[in-house]
């Protein structure tokens, strides 16, 4: 089955965590524009999460090329970090994501 990249418009974001007076700030070093293939996650990958004590909510499918180890993914006015990425096929990266704010 082919699949298209045209389910959903995201940017990935390139940041830059530093610590400023005790407090966690972030940069935005770059960011691009892309199509991705959207889905919800697996069972096992949110019970997997769930034992790091950490919560996925979306995986987002890229073309290898347009990933450069970006941290943040904006989609639908909501921001979301890449928790784990792996290679899906020869040239399509996952990236497992959670919301930001934890909700």
């Amino acid at each position: 089955v082919a699949m298209y990249y045209k389910d959903a418009e995201i940017i990935l974001r390139k940041m830059e965590y530093y610590i400023e007076n005790g407090v966690t700030k972030s940069r935005l070093l770059s960011s691009v524009q892309v199509w991705a293939a959207l889905s919800s996650v697996t069972r096992a990958e949110f019970y997997t999460a769930a034992q790091a004590g950490m919560k996925a909510d979306l995986t987002f499918t890229v073309y290898d090329f347009e990933y450069d180890n970006q941290q943040e993914i904006e989609y639908n006015q909501e921001v979301y970090l890449v928790v784990r990425t792996f290679q899906k096929q020869l040239d399509k990266r996952e990236l497992v994501c959670t919301r930001r704010d934890g909700k």
